[in-house]
């Protein structure tokens, strides 16, 4: 039977199975299942480039980026069949879909989706982040040590919500995204908040750090993962063991959570943050890159033979 837009169950399947199976290699959790996506049509689109040939993506709002913040975003991509197809021929019926300039946000694992882009001359931006993971979270959490003074505390829902979005603004705004008192309200409802894994520290009562940690169980049951959202400190407790107390923490719940190895997202700008990580046990899995994708713009008809792009075999 087919679904809306396009979602037949061997699309979402496929789809599911290319992303998963890649994850799973990698020590990550599944990222689609197939009822997640006919439990949201909506948010799904399958393409048909060509006769033979199928893309299918999840639509979603902008980005908050300054360059990017007015073009619908394409991401969760798979490139599904026989990938035989004229470009012009895609571009139109992407633009018919979809509008005239895409963010496209592509894990560097989907190398179908890469060859794609680059023959419909996507342009790459400076827009990369890298996936960490760490396997070995007990050496982690070995040896937590507090400053005299300093007290890291679960989040309290009852009087942390609008401090908490405040100070999330003031020390991660910079990264290009803010949030509001609203947001933290619809995420401390979500099952995988726990107020032991959204930390505060303080210092004379005033917040000088946060970290966020929830156990992600995407697919069948558990994946005993945890992922951290958010870490911070103010600047000047920035080089004083503050960020590493906060990550010792939050391994801490993971242990105690069942959880046994925790992922984490960081733009690749951010050096200082990419080199505490690593520095502590985390290693690169993956990266997801943006492209922007001008639907309306010609390019030089290719013939089929020359517009080959490498099928999803998965």
């Amino acid at each position: 039977m087919d679904h809306p837009k396009g979602l037949t169950a061997g699309i979402v399947r496929r789809a599911a199975t290319f992303h998963n199976t890649s994850l799973g290699d990698l020590g990550f959790p599944p990222l689609l299942t197939p009822a997640v996506i006919l439990n949201n049509p909506a948010a799904y689109r399958n393409v048909a480039l060509s006769t033979s040939t199928n893309l299918f993506f999840k639509l979603s709002d902008p980005v908050e980026l300054h360059e990017f913040n007015e073009y619908p975003v394409l991401e969760h991509l798979s490139l599904i069949g026989e990938v035989l197809l004229n470009s012009e021929c895609a571009r139109d019926r992407l633009r018919d879909q979809c509008g005239e300039t895409l963010f496209v946000k592509v894990e560097s694992y989907n190398t179908p989706v890469l060859s794609l882009l680059q023959k419909l001359d996507a342009q790459e931006t400076y827009y990369r982040n890298v996936k960490l993971l760490c396997r070995n979270i007990k050496k982690l959490c070995s040896n937590i040590t507090v400053s005299d003074g300093l007290v890291i505390r679960p989040f309290s829902i009852r009087n942390d919500v609008f401090r908490y979005a405040e100070f999330y603004n003031k020390v991660l705004g910079y990264l290009g995204s803010t949030i509001d008192a609203e947001f933290v309200t619809k995420f401390v409802k979500r099952q995988t908040f726990h107020p032991e894994g959204y930390l505060i520290a303080e210092f004379d009562g005033r917040y000088v750090g946060c970290v966020s940690i929830e156990e992600i169980c995407q697919g069948n049951g558990g994946n005993r993962f945890g992922y951290i959202f958010q870490i911070g400190v103010v600047d000047e407790w920035k080089g004083k063991g503050l960020a590493l107390a906060l990550l010792q923490r939050a391994a801490r719940f993971a242990i105690d959570h069942g959880i046994d190895r925790i992922g984490v997202g960081v733009r690749q700008s951010n050096i200082r943050a990419l080199r505490f990580f690593t520095n502590h046990g985390f290693k690169e899995s993956y990266q997801v890159r943006g492209y922007v994708l001008k639907t309306w713009e010609k390019c030089q008809t290719l013939s089929e033979s020359a517009n080959r792009v490498q099928p999803n075999l998965r």
